[in-house]
């Protein structure tokens, strides 16, 4: 029968210089970096997720603030009822304004400005009159006919007058105001 070994294990090999491998070391070590991996990581999706989130509010910020716009709009326009259920009515209706030397009313003929109001047409209006070239326009706008040469539709129409030298023409194109139903003057325009 064999002694029993009664002397106590040896130590791990020591590898190339002396250093013992250290598992725990190991462990502890790659679990602190994927600590830190995950930490970026959940940085970057909170980031990503916040960014996310206030893209979204700005998108339904400009969307509101567009159908606002929008709707502002269709009222303005619906509540734009000067003109007439003709294109000849409208232009005769604006004629008789300026005749009447009414450039407040007269300037309600046309379609609204970008700021929802006539204000630009009635200054324009009232810089003709003062400077006397009213009268010679209006004189030309009761001898307008159609514009054969233009391209006419149910919502636009054109009319056209040469003045008395033969010098120009003047031109007046409508658009037909499907809110209020009513034609409006888009242009006054001149051509040499």
């Amino acid at each position: 029968m064999e002694a029993p070994n009664l002397n106590p294990p040896t130590s791990p090999p020591q590898q190339a210089g002396g250093a013992h491998f250290n598992i725990a070391h190991f462990v502890k070590s790659v679990l602190i970096f994927l600590v830190f991996i995950m930490c970026g990581f959940i940085v970057l999706v909170g980031r990503a997720w916040y960014q996310g989130n206030q893209a979204k509010e700005e998108i339904e910020t400009r969307e509101r603030h567009a159908a606002e716009a929008q709707q502002r709009y269709a009222n303005a326009m619906a509540q734009d009822a000067y003109g007439a259920q003709t294109p000849q009515a409208t232009l005769r209706m604006f004629i008789e304004a300026l005749n009447a030397g009414d450039v407040e009313l007269a300037s309600k003929y046309f379609v609204l400005d970008e700021n929802l109001s006539h204000e630009q047409w009635r200054q324009g209006l009232t810089e003709k009159k003062d400077s006397g070239e009213l009268a010679g326009i209006v004189t030309m706008l009761e001898h307008a006919i159609p514009d054969a040469q233009a391209v006419r539709s149910d919502t636009s129409y054109t009319f056209k007058a040469l003045d008395v030298s033969g010098d120009f023409d003047i031109y007046v194109d409508m658009q037909w105001n499907e809110h209020a139903k009513v034609w409006k003057i888009e242009s006054v325009r001149y051509r040499r």
